[in-house]
């Protein structure tokens, strides 16, 4: 099996294809946790959650309060509250 794999990489490697399987096998994997600009939060999220880290429970909880503000930021110090053992709701989008 392994084998096989190989030589099949190497077939495609060579005819210049590779890329090209690896840019839809991308696409594909994007597509299905919801798109692009979704990848993209992920990617903030785990940045912004990586700086909270830093930060202490007190002052993330005032942060997580305040009304309005990024909601990204907001997803980041739930993360980052959850992984600590404090379980926030997040908070409801108001229609317009």
């Amino acid at each position: 099996m392994k084998r096989l794999a190989a030589e099949d990489y190497l077939r495609a490697k060579r005819a210049k294809e590779w890329s090209a399987r690896m840019e839809e096998a991308k696409r594909s994997y994007d597509a299905s946790k919801g798109g692009k600009a979704a990848a993209a939060n992920r990617r903030k999220i785990t940045e912004l959650a990586s700086r909270f880290r830093e930060e202490s429970t007190a002052t993330l909880i005032g942060r997580y309060q305040v009304r309005g503000g990024d909601p990204l930021e907001k997803r980041a110090i739930a993360k980052v509250l959850k992984e600590r053992g404090i379980e926030v709701a997040m908070e409801r989008r108001r229609k317009r």
